[in-house]
Order: C-alpha cells, then sequence, then structure tokens
C-alpha cells in the first residue's frame, strides 16, 4: 500500500509500506484484543515464546513494517536505501537491544551485516514508539558487495540436494541481484558437494565451494552471541553470497533477533538440544501456512499518512497476507521442499540447514579453524571490554528513543556479555543447536559503537 514517510524532517511521498514477518505477525491473528503491543513478560525478561512479541493493530507504530522507497518509483531510495525495516520489540526491549548489539559486534569484528539505527517512530500523529530500524539485503545492498549473487535462504528450505535441475531449488532459495545473468545453478553444484561428497573429498576440495575461513567466523560468532535461530534454526536464517570470480559460496547472517536470549538452549555456544520445531515452523511447532497469515483490519495506521490509511487489497476479510508485495512469499512461508527421499541425487540428508556445519565440525581441520575463530573473537569483542561499550552506547540511544526499559534490559544483556566463556565451546554435530553467517565488512570503517536514534513520524 501507498504512504507518505517523513524522516528526520525530510517527507517521501508515495512510498510502499507492508507489515514483514509473518512468525512474528502470528500474534496479530491470536490478539484481537485493544492495547499497547509491546514485550509480553515485562521489561528485561525474555518475552514467552523465545523471543515471541505480541502485536495489535491498535497500537500501528510497534508492528513491523517494511518500507519499500521504489516500490511506485523506480530506482528511488532514502540516503542510498531502496528498503528498511522495522523491527519488532525483543527479549523485553521494544528496540530489541539485544538485535541491536549483535549487528553491532558482527560490524565491529569485520563482517558484513546489516546497517541498524534506533528511532522514534509515530503513525498519523499518535504516540510514538522506540524502534530498531535496520537495512535490508536487496539488490543493490548485494551490488555493494562486489561481483556476486545474493541468494535468501527460505524458511521452508533446506540445504538437501535436490538433483541436477536449477529450478528445483526455487522452493528453498530466492535470488535476490543478477536476475537473468546467474540462475540458481550455483546453489545447485554447491549443495551437489556438501551433500555428495566423500569425507575425504570434503576435506580436500570444500575450500574450491566455500570460504572456509569466513564460515568459521560466521559459526564462531553465532556462538559468541548464542544464536538459537541461525542457518540451522527454526527459521533458516541466513543468505549465501556467491563470489563469481573465486567460485566460492559465503555464508551471510541475517535476522539476529535470538541472540543473547538468557544462553538460549545452546547457552554461549551453541551446543544443547534445540526446543524448536523443524526448520521453517514457529517456536510451538506448526507450520504457519500462507492460509494461516494473519487477516489485516480494515484500517490500519499507516506511518505518515494524511487522514484514514488505504485497506488493504481484499476489505477486511480475506486480505491479502501482510507479507506480500511483488509476489514475494512471507518468511517461513511457501511451498516445501521436495522429499529428500525423492531426490535424484541421492546422498547424505539432513534436516533443515544442518548438513554444511554438521560436516564442517566433524572435519578435525575445519574445527580448528572455528576454535581459532571463536578465540579471535573473543578477545577483539568481549575481552577487550568493545561489547560493553557498546552495549552501553545504545542503552543511552534506546532511552533517547524512548525506550523505558533499556537499562533493565541493559543488565540483562551484561550478564549475558559476562557469562560468555573464554574457552572455545564445543558444539554438537548432530543437527542439534543452531548457528548462522557472514563475510567482508560494508561498513567497517565506521568502528563506533551503535547509531544514533533517528525521528520517524
Amino acid at each position: 500500500m501507498s504512504a507518505t514517510v517523513t524522516i528526520d524532517g525530510t517527507t517521501i511521498e508515495n512510498v510502499g509500506l507492508r507489515l514483514k514477518g509473518n512468525s512474528t505477525l502470528q500474534s496479530l491473528k491470536n490478539n484481537s484484543g485493544s492495547g499497547q503491543a509491546g514485550p509480553q513478560n515485562g521489561p528485561g525478561n525474555p518475552p514467552g515464546g523465545a523471543g515471541a512479541t505480541q502485536l495489535s493493530f491498535d497500537d500501528p507504530a510497534s508492528l513491523p513494517w517494511l518500507i519499500s522507497f521504489d516500490e511506485y518509483q523506480e530506482g528511488r531510495g532514502y540516503q542510498g536505501h531502496k528498503e528498511i525495516s522495522l523491527r519488532p520489540a525483543s527479549n523485553g526491549s521494544l528496540t530489541a537491544m539485544n538485535e541491536a548489539l549483535s549487528l553491532d559486534l558482527t560490524s565491529q569484528s569485520g563482517q558484513v551485516t546489516q546497517d541498524y539505527s534506533l528511532a522514534s517512530v509515530s503513525v498519523n500523529g499518535g504516540t510514538s514508539a522506540p524502534r530498531l530500524v535496520i537495512d535490508l539485503p536487496d539488490a543493490q545492498w548485494a551490488n555493494e558487495l562486489g561481483d556476486g549473487v545474493l541468494y535468501k535462504a527460505d524458511a521452508s528450505g533446506g540445504m538437501d540436494y535436490q538433483g541436477e535441475d536449477p529450478t528445483d531449488y526455487e522452493d528453498g532459495y530466492s535470488q535476490i541481484n543478477a536476475e537473468g545473468t546467474y540462475d540458481l545453478e550455483p546453489i545447485m553444484r554447491f549443495l551437489d558437494f556438501v551433500n555428495n561428497s566423500s569425507d575425504e573429498d570434503f576435506h580436500d576440495h570444500l575450500s574450491e565451494y566455500l570460504d572456509v575461513d569466513e564460515f568459521a567466523t560466521y559459526l564462531a560468532t553465532q556462538t559468541l552471541l548464542s544464536n538459537d535461530d541461525a542457518m540451522d534454526g527454526p527459521g533458516n536464517n541466513y543468505y549465501l553470497w556467491y563470489d563469481v570470480h573465486q567460485g566460492t559460496m559465503q555464508v551471510l547472517s541475517w535476522d539476529l533477533n535470538m541472540t543473547f536470549m538468557g544462553g538460549g538452549q545452546g547457552g554461549p555456544g551453541g551446543g544443547g538440544p534445540s526446543t524448536a520445531g523443524d526448520a521453517g515452523s514457529p517456536q510451538n511447532g506448526n507450520n504457519q501456512g500462507q492460509d494461516n497469515a494473519p487477516n489485516l483490519p480494515g484500517q490500519p495506521g499507516i506511518p505518515g499518512t494524511q487522514g484514514d490509511a488505504p485497506s488493504p487489497p481484499g476489505g477486511d476479510n480475506g486480505a491479502t497476507p501482510p507479507d506480500q508485495m511483488q509476489g514475494e512469499k512471507p518468511e517461513g512461508v511457501g511451498p516445501q521442499t521436495k522429499n529428500p527421499d525423492d531426490a535424484k541425487g541421492g546422498g547424505r540428508h539432513t534436516k533443515g540447514s544442518s548438513i554444511l556445519k554438521q560436516r564442517f565440525l566433524t572435519d578435525s581441520s575445519f574445527a580448528e579453524l572455528y576454535s581459532q575463530a571463536y578465540q579471535s573473537l573473543y578477545q577483539e569483542l568481549i575481552a577487550s571490554g568493545y561489547a560493553q561499550q557498546a552495549l552501553d552506547s545504545i542503552t543511552q540511544n534506546a532511552v533517547d528513543a524512548g525506550d523505558t526499559a533499556a537499562t533493565d534490559v541493559q543488565a540483562k544483556l551484561a550478564q549475558q556479555l559476562n557469562s560468555i566463556s573464554a574457552e572455545t565451546p564445543q558444539i554438537q554435530t548432530d543437527n542439534q543447536g543452531a548457528l548462522g553467517g557472514q563475510m567482508r565488512d560494508r561498513t567497517s570503517e565506521n568502528s563506533e559503537p551503535a547509531q544514533q536514534p533517528a525521528e520517524a513520524v
């Protein structure tokens, strides 16, 4: 739908606006009452459902909006961004301080991550709400990384080899850029090797398919962040970057809102068994398909619009699911990938996207790379005091944005930082736990912790 948005006094008309994040939006379907949205379990405590957020259409300023500046005007952006996302409350914080801290630490370590800021947001002149705003990995974002192709792993997919037809991988991966020049063949070749190579070939030739040093750093980072919802978690949260010159893949992290959740099941090491559902399912284990996407009420408020907001297509009943625009599938929604038993190529099969991590860490040489990466990250981010410095800065910015629970959440997160092991944690390799991904930094020029709050009306 179309909206007018004002950011720091700059007004942009006719931008695209939609709700984003199907799993998060399930709370809208379950919450038909009124009242302000926010963390369910009170300030400073992890919400129920391991990060679930209670949302309400009566509080549109707290909803997870995606703003697309070029939806109705091709090529338009705001300060170099085509799309930005307003993230929902997480881990007891209206500004998702745990996610902001994880983004900051990832950037500081020299890995690619999304830009972010803390903001105060109001809708149609209503009461403002503090929010975390992040950049999205779209085609422009991908093109800034260099010569390569960006693929997003869909929540219903996995790393199973599906055979020799690249179109058979469309249910598991979405191509973000370079369409018409490349297709899903690099994914197909990569998964063929990951699933079907012998242990000897995997050891000797993995570096021809994957940047192994970056992947070791990726795994170590997710361990350090205690992320139970990364590449082999229930949300299948990662991107793959294919370097066309090297012919190798890199794993990039995405959606860090489940980090530092009281240690999670894996603790600072991601080693314990996951209590989450299968890949593609929310934490309650129910796979919410498109038919179960929440219907929008007749007149939700739209940021920056004048008067009543337009109704979504389809009216009050049977509205188009909120996370669809230009045919995009909602997160966690879409056709299931083929049964691995029906795959043309045979080979090894593990649920979700854990097979790469599993094979990587059962190889002693690659496991040593992981251990070295963890030690390096611990010294750079934790032992140096940088993480606490970043947390303090984020807390002040969250307070400035209006997050009244910020100081309580700061204390919880500080405890999490203090509990991080100085020794390299052992992580299981039997399809349990969850870990996620990164590559070279596009924001490393700015190593100052945290971002200053912005005003959004």
